[in-house]
């Protein structure tokens, strides 16, 4: 994903991880104390619902979604909510970090 490549730049450019980046521009300026791209084991986030037919239904992991058939053989994948439990996951900027509701406020008031 296109986020995923600017992430590369950024490291390339700053010799930061990216998880350093976040935190040095975002989460610390903004005192964002629950954001980032992994959760301790004993940390539950809410569950993740995906829509479907006649309601949503909670998404399973991974998650397969179809897409027009032009981008990706039609399939994207989603590996959350799981991930976020795996410290070696790869930090991907387009689908890898979690907050709560008041690290996002924060951001969005910004």
């Amino acid at each position: 994903m296109a986020l995923d490549v600017l992430d590369g730049v950024l490291t390339a450019v700053t010799q930061q991880s990216l998880e350093e980046i976040i935190k040095s521009t975002m989460t610390i300026p903004l005192n964002m104390t629950n954001t980032g791209f992994t959760l301790p084991d004993n940390h539950q986030p809410d569950t993740h619902y995906h829509d479907a037919l006649s309601q949503p239904l909670p998404m399973p992991s991974p998650y397969c979604m179809q897409l027009d058939e032009s981008w990706n053989n039609g399939i994207l994948s989603y590996n959350n909510p799981k991930r976020i439990f795996n410290p070696e996951t790869y930090p991907s900027g387009s689908s890898g970090m979690i907050s709560n509701a008041p690290d996002f406020m924060q951001f969005i008031l910004a």
